[in-house]
């Protein structure tokens, strides 16, 4: 670039030659500010990015503030091998009522089924569904009639059995022969089948028929 040189005079300069300006002097001029050029120079790109910058925040804002449309989803009701729905309590079966050891007083709701497979546990209330499958009320175990086809203590005793010595008294006959309760009696016939364990007694009989 070139700039007008004066020469020095007495009383004042006269123009005396335009000269070429090296780089080296372009150099030594202070550098305007980068900001105010280019805010000098493009003032639309500034504002084209202030602009972008409040859009993407609104969109921002609105996607976390929006309700979600969607909804999972619901479970299918269990039915489990032809057994109630879940949250469903029914009436303990005379099959349900001789597996189960619950009061039923204090806690007749059993659990018989959750997650796939027998389940077990009394309650003082309903079970939930996420707790249990399938559930039933065992407060009527003790009013129902027992089928005919229940087996029971009645039968006789064997000769090896009664040759122990060990035998029940006339007014509690029914005796169990095996299992945990071995030589228990009771003047329930049933005493020793359905109303207990396998493990508690396998097999009875009515010493009276020992005499």
């Amino acid at each position: 670039m070139t700039k007008q040189s004066y020469q020095q005079v007495p009383g004042g300069t006269i123009p005396f030659a335009n000269v070429e300006v090296t780089t080296e002097e372009q150099q030594q001029q202070p550098p305007s500010s980068l900001y105010h050029r280019l805010l000098a120079s493009k003032p639309r790109l500034w504002i084209g990015v202030v602009v972008g910058c409040i859009v993407v925040a609104m969109v921002m804002v609105a996607s976390h503030s929006s309700p979600s449309t969607y909804s999972a989803p619901a479970a299918p009701e269990a039915n489990v091998l032809g057994t109630s729905h879940e949250g469903e309590v029914t009436p303990c079966t005379f099959d349900e009522c001789a597996h189960e050891g619950c009061d039923h007083t204090l806690a007749p709701y059993t659990c018989l089924w959750h997650n796939g497979g027998p389940h077990g546990g009394c309650s003082a209330f309903p079970w939930t569904p996420e707790s249990c499958t399938k559930q039933c009320d065992t407060s009527g175990c003790d009013d129902m009639d027992i089928p005919d086809s229940q087996e029971d203590c009645s039968g006789e005793c064997s000769k090896a059995w009664c040759a122990i010595g060990r035998l029940c008294g006339s007014d509690a006959s029914y005796q169990c022969t095996d299992g945990a309760s071995a030589f228990g009696c009771s003047a329930d016939a049933y005493q020793w089948t359905f109303k207990v364990s396998e493990a508690a007694c396998s097999s009875c009989c009515d010493s009276n028929s020992c005499d």
